[in-house]
């Protein structure tokens, strides 16, 4: 990871993982890649594991006629995939929680914030985040 981050500016494991499956995904013909309009994200979107092969190819094609947006492609994929469950309002929240809870484990603020996310996912319901008494 040093040397990512010393040589093309990259701070973490998730860059090298995204360009590591877009050159699978789209390595064997780097020029139709360059020669479509989409922005990096969106390859990353249509090189994930889990986007279905079809999305993927009706994306590229629909991209040789014009831009296609991060947005857009999300919503094809997702439309594609109705067994996944919705996106979680709260993930980045969540995200963040995990990485502080890995840095600061004993901190009573993260292990509050860490039951107030599970007393929602048992609830199934969403209960306030934050509690304002």
């Amino acid at each position: 990871m040093s040397w990512l981050e010393r040589e093309f500016g990259w701070g973490g494991e998730t860059t090298a993982l995204n360009f590591m499956r877009v050159h699978r995904v789209f390595g064997a013909n780097p020029q139709h890649v360059a020669d479509l309009e989409l922005p990096a994200n969106v390859f990353y979107l249509l090189a994930a594991p889990s986007t279905p092969e079809a999305i993927r190819q009706e994306i590229l094609r629909d991209a040789q006629h014009g831009p296609v947006s991060y947005a857009e492609a999300r919503r094809r994929i997702a439309e594609m995939r109705p067994d996944r469950p919705p996106d979680d309002p709260h993930r980045a929240l969540r995200d963040l929680v995990n990485r502080m809870s890995r840095e600061l484990p004993d901190d009573p603020l993260i292990k509050n914030m860490q039951k107030l996310l599970r007393e929602r996912d048992s609830e199934g319901s969403t209960p306030p985040i934050i509690d304002h008494e």
